[in-house]
């Protein structure tokens, strides 16, 4: 994985152009590199918002499929404003939260932010060892650990569909429908 000249890695993501090195094999790659920091024993939830770029939706199913492949779940919460993922996180009580948003970027560009489970943006720490993850070659998907995708309206994603701020649908508007990822045991 060798970075480009407008790929941006920092402490809290990772930060490019939409193609040119922000593909969906690279927002995959550091998806699971951040799912491998997040999840611990009982926390394996993740997670995912984005603002309103093109690139967002692609991006949240690369990102989904990289942390499903280190078996992460996803609480997919759309269309937000990155203090909701924050929010969310917490309300979850999840392992951590990626943000997909570039904030004051060109449309071209998108990023990858990353959350710890207390809701705040990655330390120097984290930030480095997820960056070495990515950079590794530690990151392999085992079958054992994709996990299925249900909409909110199905029996295991219920509860995150409904309580997700104490609204339904998910969004503050209550507009919008949360997706998540459920246990393949349910």
């Amino acid at each position: 994985m060798s970075p480009s000249d407008t790929l941006m890695v920092s402490v809290s993501g990772i930060r490019g152009l939409v193609g040119t090195d922000l593909t969906p094999e690279m927002v995959a790659r550091w998806a699971a590199a951040f799912g491998t920091w997040a999840k611990n024993g009982k926390r394996n939830r993740i997670v995912v918002g984005r603002d309103a770029r093109t690139s967002g939706p692609m991006f949240v199913g690369a990102a989904t499929a990289g942390l499903n492949s280190v078996g992460c779940d996803v609480i997919d919460v759309g269309l937000v404003a990155t203090p909701t993922v924050q929010l969310a996180v917490e309300h979850h009580r999840a392992a951590g939260g990626i943000i997909l948003t570039a904030s004051h970027n060109p449309i071209e560009w998108n990023a990858l932010k990353f959350v710890g489970p207390d809701g705040i943006f990655l330390d120097g720490g984290a930030g480095t060892r997820v960056r070495e993850l990515a950079a590794g070659d530690s990151l392999p998907a085992v079958w054992r650990r994709i996990r299925p995708r249900f909409p909110a309206t199905s029996p295991p994603c219920s509860r995150f569909g409904e309580s997700t701020f104490g609204q339904s649908g998910g969004g503050a508007s209550g507009s919008r429908s949360i997706r998540c990822v459920a246990p393949a045991a349910h």
